[in-house]
């Protein structure tokens, strides 16, 4: 199973824009979510076509399980 986190922003034109943390969690407290979702947009080190970030819009665990085809 693969595990990562998504970090889901809004944007200065009113996007959504993810950052994907392919690094494995499990479990993760939410203010330390919050403090480092902060952190990204006071820092400013995100660059997209849309503007900057400029707030939080969620945080989730993601779970993947691959499935194998055979196509044999």
């Amino acid at each position: 199973m693969n595990v990562y986190m998504n970090l889901t922003f809004v944007t200065a034109e009113g996007r959504t824009y993810t950052i994907k943390v392919p690094r494995a969690v499990n479990t993760a407290s939410p203010s330390l979510v919050r403090n480092a979702m902060n952190a990204i947009i006071g820092a400013n080190c995100v660059k997209t076509s849309s503007g900057d970030l400029i707030a939080r819009k969620q945080a989730s665990i993601v779970r993947v399980t691959p499935e194998t085809i055979d196509v044999a």
